[in-house]
C-alpha cells in the first residue's frame, strides 16, 4: 500500500462567467503528487480509473475520489505512449523500446520489445489485438499474450501514431510524406502523398480521416484516399486535432486554435497562448485547452474566452466520465477537475491513436470504415469446409495452423477464427445425423481447433471457447477447450472462469477425469496470474471442488497448490 496519498479539496470560484454549454465552475476536486513528470496522456477506464505513468517508473490507478488503487513498478522510464484495451489490460510504452502489459489489478503480464522507439499511443482493436508502430517504420500486431500476429515495414520511419477506424481499417503516416491505409490485418489498401509528413489525425464518424501535416496544412481524406479538402492551418507545428459535433478543431504549439466545419470553411480561430500535444479536450461546446504556462483557457462560442484559472502547471489533460477534467502535470502532480461538463455516454472522437483516452468530442469515431476481407484466402478455406469429411477438416487446419505460424495468412487472423469457428463447432452445432448417429463428432479435430484458436489469442476466439464449452463432454475436446481459454488468459468479465467451472462439474456428474482435472487447474491458474486474481468466485471453488474430487493424487496437489498460490495475490 503507498503510505503518501493526498486528497486535497479547493473551491475556485468567481473565476469564470457563464458559458454555453458549461455546467459550472470548476472545482479542484483532488491532487496527488507523485515523483516524476507525466509524459504521455493519461488514460480512463470505464469505470473512471485514470492510469498515468510518472517518470519515477510506476503506473498509478487512481479512483475517481483521488484514492490510489495501486501503483505498478516499471522498471524503466515511460515513453509518451500509454493505452487501455476492451479487456481493461492497460499498455505502457517505455524508453526502453519496450512495451509492457498491466492487468487491471495492477500486475504485469509481458513485456514486447519494439526494436525502436514507439511512435505514439498503441491502437486498441475490439478483439484485444494491439497495434504499435516504431520510428523505423514498424508496425507489429501483438495478440492478448504479447505474441506478434503479423508485421510489416513502410519505406520511411512512423510519423503518426496508429489510427483504427472502426475495428477493420488502420491509418499511419511516414515520414515519406505519405498517408497509408491499410486493412486490420496488415495488407495495403491504398497511400497517399501529401505536402509533407502527416504529424497528427483524427478520424470522423463516416471513417473520414482529418491530417495535420508538419507543413502546417488540413487536409479531410476520405476511407477511399481522396482528398476532400486542405486548408492551411500554419505556420506553426501542429499540436492537436479533435472532432467535435459541428465540425474539427486545429491547434499549433504557437497556441492558435482554429475551428472549421466539415466543409473546410474556417469558423473561427484565437491564441491562447503556447500550447503541447495532448493539451485539449471538447465537451458541451466549450474547448477546454491548457497552455504551456500552466493555464486553463476556456473557448466559447465562436472561439471567445470564457474564462481562465491557473492550474499550477502545464502537463496532458483528459476528459472523465463523471464530467470533471484530469491534468497530468509537468510539475509531478495529478490534478483532478470537477464541475466542467457533463457525463458522457456516447463514445468520444478520438485522437492521435487515442485508444479509451477520453478527449470528448462529439462523434462515435470509432464505429465506422469497413475493409474489403481477403478474398482469396477466405475463399480457399471456405470452399475447402466439408463438414462430413475429417480429412478434409484435418487437411484444413493442418494448412491454417502453418499460416498461423508462419504470420502469411494473408497477414490475417480473421477469416481463420470464422472457419475454426465451424471446424470446432463438428458434432456440437452443426451435426450430421445417418441412423441416428452423429457421423462426424471428431473431438480429436475440435481438439485441434481449440488449440489454433488459443494460437489466435484474441477476444473473439474467447468468446467461440466459451459458446462450445456449453456443449462440449467428450474429454479430449473439452481439456483442449480448457487448456486454450487459460493460454489466451483475458477474462476480465469472468465469463470464461465460469464456463471452465460449470464444464468442469457437468463433465464430473459422468466421471471425475483427471485430463479434464488438471486441464481446468491450469486454465483457472492462468487466468489468475493474467488478471492478478480470480475474475469470478466459481474459479476458486472449481479448484476446491477438484482438491476434495475423486481425482488422481497428482491432480488434487496441483489444485491445491493453485489455491495456495491464489491466496498469495
Amino acid at each position: 500500500m503507498l503510505s503518501l496519498r493526498m486528497v486535497l479539496a479547493a473551491a475556485l470560484a468567481g473565476l469564470f462567467a457563464a458559458a454555453n454549454g458549461w455546467c459550472g465552475d470548476p472545482t479542484l476536486a483532488w491532487r496527488y503528487p507523485t515523483g516524476g513528470q507525466f509524459r504521455s496522456i493519461p488514460a480512463v477506464g470505464p469505470d473512471g480509473t485514470l492510469y498515468a505513468a510518472s517518470d519515477d517508473q510506476y503506473l498509478y490507478a487512481i479512483a475517481p475520489d483521488g484514492t490510489v488503487n495501486w501503483r505498478s513498478s516499471l522498471g524503466w522510464l515511460p515513453a509518451d505512449c500509454l493505452a487501455i484495451g476492451e479487456d481493461g489490460t492497460i499498455y505502457v510504452g517505455l524508453q526502453n523500446d519496450e512495451l509492457v502489459a498491466v492487468n487491471p489489478s495492477g500486475h504485469q503480464i509481458w513485456k514486447f520489445d519494439a526494436g525502436a522507439p514507439i511512435v505514439g499511443n498503441p491502437a486498441v482493436a475490439p478483439d484485444g489485438t494491439i497495434f504499435i508502430a516504431n520510428d523505423t517504420g514498424t508496425l507489429v500486431a501483438l495478440s492478448l499474450r504479447g505474441a506478434v500476429e503479423w508485421q510489416l515495414t513502410l519505406p520511411a520511419k512512423c510519423t503518426l501514431d496508429p489510427l483504427l477506424s472502426g475495428s477493420e481499417t488502420l491509418y499511419l503516416g511516414g515520414a515519406d510524406r505519405r498517408l497509408y491505409a491499410l486493412t486490420r490485418w496488415g495488407s495495403f489498401r491504398w497511400s497517399l502523398p501529401l505536402d509533407s509528413a502527416p504529424a497528427e489525425a483524427a478520424v470522423d464518424a463516416d471513417g473520414s480521416l482529418f491530417v495535420m501535416t508538419e507543413g502546417g496544412r488540413l487536409d479531410h481524406v476520405d476511407s477511399q484516399g481522396d482528398i476532400l479538402w486542405s486548408k492551411g492551418v500554419g505556420p506553426g507545428a501542429p499540436s492537436e486535432v479533435l472532432i467535435g459535433k459541428q465540425g474539427v478543431l486545429a491547434a499549433t504549439v504557437d497556441g492558435v486554435v482554429r475551428e472549421l466545419d466539415r466543409s473546410g470553411l474556417e469558423v473561427w480561430r484565437t491564441s491562447i497562448g503556447p500550447a503541447g500535444r495532448g493539451s485539449m479536450v471538447i465537451g458541451n461546446g466549450i474547448v477546454y485547452a491548457l497552455t504551456a504556462d500552466g493555464v486553463l483557457h476556456l473557448l466559447g462560442q465562436g472561439g471567445s474566452t470564457s474564462g481562465a484559472v491557473r492550474v499550477g502547471s502545464a502537463g496532458t489533460v483528459v476528459a472523465s466520465p463523471a464530467g470533471g477534467l484530469i491534468i497530468g502535470g509537468r510539475d509531478w502532480v495529478v490534478y483532478a477537475y470537477a464541475g466542467v461538463h457533463e457525463s458522457i455516454d456516447a463514445p468520444w472522437g478520438q485522437p492521435s491513436g487515442g485508444a479509451r483516452h477520453s478527449r470528448l468530442g462529439g462523434s462515435a469515431a470509432r464505429t465506422a470504415g469497413t475493409a474489403p476481407l481477403e478474398v482469396p484466402d477466405y475463399l480457399y478455406f471456405s470452399t475447402q469446409l466439408d463438414l462430413s469429411s475429417r480429412s478434409a477438416l484435418m487437411a484444413l487446419l493442418s494448412e491454417s495452423g502453418r499460416r498461423i505460424a508462419r504470420g502469411s495468412a494473408g497477414k490475417s487472423t480473421w477469416y481463420l477464427e470464422r472457419v475454426v469457428d465451424t471446424i470446432v463447432g463438428v458434432g456440437l452445432l452443426s451435426p450430421i445425423i445417418t441412423g441416428n448417429t452423429i457421423v462426424n463428432d471428431y473431438p480429436d479435430v475440435r481438439a485441434s481447433a481449440a488449440d489454433q484458436l488459443a494460437k489466435i489469442g484474441s477476444l473473439a476466439s474467447r468468446s467461440i471457447l466459451i459458446r462450445l464449452l456449453h456443449y462440449e463432454l467428450e474429454p479430449t475436446a473439452l481439456s483442449a477447450e480448457i487448456s486454450a481459454l487459460g493460454a489466451i488468459g483475458s477474462d476480465s468479465d469472468g465469463a470464461a472462469t465460469r464456463a471452465i467451472a460449470a464444464a468442469l462439474r457437468r463433465s464430473a456428474r459422468f466421471s471425475a477425469d483427471n485430463g479434464v482435472g488438471r486441464a481446468a487447474v491450469e486454465a483457472l491458474a492462468a487466468i489468475a496470474q493474467y488478471s492478478g486474481g480470480m475474475p469470478d468466485p466459481s474459479g476458486t471453488a472449481a479448484l476446491g471442488f477438484i482438491y476434495r474430487g475423486s481425482y488422481s493424487p497428482a491432480v488434487r496437489a496441483t489444485a491445491l497448490e493453485a489455491l495456495e498460490r491464489l491466496a498469495a495475490m
